[in-house]
């Protein structure tokens, strides 16, 4: 692009965009720092939550430690706040848009879930926070097709690409020369601190393997390739399972309710899931999710096993190690990469992208993405399949 500044929108004032103690997730704190950019503009359904989230970042860019800070302060002095997409879209006119909105909120055919095709239609390039829906996946990729059409870039929020640890085992991979055998993703949530409703509830956020253990689903798909997605088998307890019935269920902050409570029990979110399935090479993949663990830390394992070689990346989210054990060596090799910042490199490359016209740094198109998506789905349908039979027969 030709314009000296790149200008930024962001849709959505909650903590995906502009952060959250739950987790290093802040697409703002990013942004402000790369070079050649200036927001525009916030569009949020509760304009006072976009009007402090700004006020917000202003005053902390104003006032950071010895200025460190200060100079990020320029990039909001002309940022205004909007209550709808389309206004910001018209009067802002955005170059790129940050959408973080709740899985439900988006990524439809018609309206006011069309976001996306929307933004498509006004010429915006878009990175797109996970998931990419609540709708159903074969909805997802007509929109797909359409955001193909309208020519921008597209990008999905699949973090965990961009960690160096993952990069170092792709690149293992590729010295060792053999094809990966079997992937084995295992993911254990805290439960107790998940204090959003929505996210209990199958149809707001999807349920868990669509909202959750996406990102596990994508990385399983990143070194395993496309999944024959017929031979696809899960399994889940339900909350209506005695073990399903948890001892420590959080309450809303904002109501002081248990986060279920007026939840349908047909639309409560499963508490594990165990799904196997083949990939087209014919690799073996599997994925064990559950939402069991209490208080805050989360426990999650990615590992691939190729002849002669085995890799497991270890907590992924904070610590971020990796397991070596190489051809010919019995001892394993243990590799810490604390202090890698993924976000902030998903956020470079999407902007260098949209800036350079390159979009070699991408590595998670909207085009490679929706088939993580298909993969979520196709084991969400299975596991629910499977536990009305086994339910039935109680």
């Amino acid at each position: 692009m030709s314009k000296a500044l790149l200008r930024v929108g962001f849709i959505g004032a909650g903590g995906v965009n502009f952060g959250t103690n739950e987790g290093p997730w802040d697409h703002a704190s990013r942004v402000e720092r790369v070079r050649g950019v200036v927001v525009v503009g916030v569009a949020d359904p509760d304009v006072g939550r976009a009007r402090r989230a700004v006020d917000a970042r202003r005053r902390r860019c104003e006032t950071g430690p010895s200025g460190s800070e200060g100079e990020f302060a320029s990039k909001w002095d002309s940022c205004a706040v909007y209550g709808a997409v389309d206004e910001m879209l018209a009067q802002a006119r955005p170059d790129v848009v940050f959408i973080g909105l709740p899985p439900v909120a988006h990524g439809g055919l018609v309206f006011p879930k069309n976001v996306e095709i929307r933004c498509g239609a006004a010429g915006v390039h878009m990175f797109i926070e996970k998931p990419l829906s609540v709708e159903p996946p074969e909805d997802v990729e007509k929109v797909g097709t359409l955001l193909a059409r309208q020519g921008v870039v597209v990008v999905v929020g699949y973090m965990m690409r961009y960690l160096k640890a993952v990069q170092h085992m792709k690149k293992l991979l590729q010295q060792h020369g053999r094809p990966v055998c079997t992937i084995s993703a295992r993911y254990n949530s805290a439960y107790t601190a998940i204090a959003k409703p929505f996210w209990w509830d199958n149809d707001r956020s999807g349920g868990p393997i669509v909202e959750q253990a996406t990102h596990f689903c994508d990385l399983a798909r990143y070194f395993g390739g496309d999944v024959a997605l017929e031979t696809v088998k899960a399994y889940c307890i339900s909350p209506s399972e005695p073990l399903g019935m948890l001892s420590r269920m959080p309450t809303d902050p904002l109501t002081g309710k248990m986060v279920e409570e007026g939840i349908p029990e047909s639309r409560r979110i499963p508490r594990a899931t165990v799904a196997i399935w083949r990939f087209r090479s014919g690799a073996l993949g599997s994925l064990t999710h559950s939402s069991l663990l209490n208080d805050t830390r989360y426990s999650s394992e990615f590992e691939v096993w190729a002849d002669g070689l085995l890799m497991n990346l270890i907590d992924p989210y904070t610590e971020c190690k990796l397991v070596i054990r190489s051809p010919g060596v019995e001892e394993t090799q243990v590799l810490s990469f604390k202090g890698d910042d993924p976000y902030m490199s998903e956020d470079e490359a999407f902007l260098s992208a949209v800036a350079s016209g390159n979009s070699d740094r991408i590595l998670s198109p909207y085009s490679d993405a929706k088939k993580s998506y298909e993969l979520t789905w196709a084991i969400r349908r299975a596991s629910e399949s499977t536990a009305v039979n086994f339910l039935s027969k109680l």
